[in-house]
């Protein structure tokens, strides 16, 4: 069992023979590393900023740095990577969403037929619902994989999402200052 840390400093290993972190990816590599996943086959991923990190090892001693933009946007940096019960990789930059249907190693970008930036967070619940959260617009929401995205915000006061969940059909939203 390996403890993985993703930091600002780069992506570290514990050591748990002598309780110290080996450094395995270095901060000139990876930028800041914002977020970290596994699927069900094992596979780590790791958003930074300098695009997707893919381990097929949970020791992280193998990997590959996947630019998830496909040469379609200079903007590598993630803000947002999460995995489905589906196995279905969704990873965000500031402007667009991409999907990968095959662990993480390439990835085509959903059209989202919206004019939105600062995308905060993205997430699929129980139904297959995507959602997307902006840092000035609000909360969108796809019924159909994607194809279209309606804005959901409802009596939320506060269009500035930092941050949700979802559990099975009910949606948790966090904001910069309300519900």
């Amino acid at each position: 069992n390996t403890t993985i840390a993703a930091t600002n400093k780069g992506v570290f290993t514990l050591n748990t023979n002598t309780k110290q972190w080996v450094e395995v990816v270095s901060q000139s590599e990876t930028g800041n590393a914002t977020k970290i996943v596994s699927t069900s086959q094992g596979k780590i991923l790791i958003g930074t900023d300098n695009g997707v990190l893919v381990s097929d090892d949970n020791t992280f001693s193998n990997y590959t740095v996947v630019d998830f933009t496909s040469a379609l946007d200079i903007d590598t940096k993630v803000t947002d990577l999460k995995v489905a019960s589906d196995g279905k990789i969704t990873v965000s930059n500031k402007s667009l969403v991409y999907t990968s249907d095959d662990g993480g190693n390439s990835y085509k970008p959903l059209d989202l037929g919206l004019s939105i930036n600062l995308i905060s967070s993205i997430a699929v619940d129980g139904n297959g619902n995507i959602y997307i959260g902006t840092l000035s617009n609000g909360l969108f929401k796809s019924s159909n994989n994607g194809v279209t995205f309606a804005k959901v915000n409802g009596s939320l006061e506060n269009v500035n999402v930092i941050d949700f969940q979802t559990q099975g059909n009910k949606l948790f939203v966090q904001t910069d200052n309300s519900i």
